[in-house]
């Protein structure tokens, strides 16, 4: 054996076994025996809502590159799911109630909240004398709140380094409704330090 030098660890000797010559006839009786056996993607153990949405949307007849697009699961993982034992019987059980309609909870909830916006936005047109002034206010609120406007609060913090003496001035001299924080730093230079 030749002596090679690699980094990380030592090689581990290679041994073969010459077993026989080929002959066409092994290679024939190779190819009636049929494909090797290949590693198969675990079956689902459970079926979930996205799974159902899937096979709902491949049952209506879009591929699964518009599913993929749809539902945000990559085309390779739908191809897994349609050759899964189950997702195939949920996919055929879809396609044959495709005639059915099926409920979209989110789609319908939507359309709900826009009739109810619709509706509050005619109320508010035609008889804005309706609304009590805390109505309007919550619901200026609410919808200001969903569009991105949230109520934001809003502080101010100075830092500022004092001797002792002007400290004792300041405090005496704020409001006692104003909050006051002492942060003490542990570089506390007198004048004295600082002029040698």
């Amino acid at each position: 054996m030749f002596d090679v030098k690699t980094r990380g660890r030592s090689l581990s000797p290679l041994e073969l076994e010459i077993m026989g010559s080929i002959e066409p006839a092994d290679l024939i009786a190779r190819e009636d025996e049929g494909q090797l056996e290949t590693s198969q993607p675990p079956t689902l153990a459970r079926l979930r809502g996205i799974h159902h949405d899937i096979a709902r949307l491949l049952a209506t007849g879009l591929s699964p590159a518009e599913v993929s697009a749809i539902t945000g699961y990559s085309p390779s993982r739908i191809s897994t799911l349609q050759n899964d034992p189950s997702f195939k019987e949920l996919l055929s059980f879809y396609a044959q109630k495709d005639a059915e309609v099926f409920v979209d909870v989110r789609k319908r909830l939507a359309t709900l909240g826009m009739d109810a916006s619709a509706e509050l936005s005619d109320r508010l047109v035609d008889k804005p004398e309706s609304f009590t002034n805390t109505q309007l206010i919550e619901l200026t609120k609410a919808t200001l709140d969903r569009a991105g406007y949230n109520p934001v609060a809003k502080s101010l913090t100075a830092s500022v380094s004092v001797s002792p003496e002007e400290l004792a001035t300041l405090k005496a001299s704020i409001p006692s409704s104003v909050e006051v924080r002492e942060i003490m730093d542990a570089t506390y230079k007198t004048e004295e330090s600082a002029d040698e």
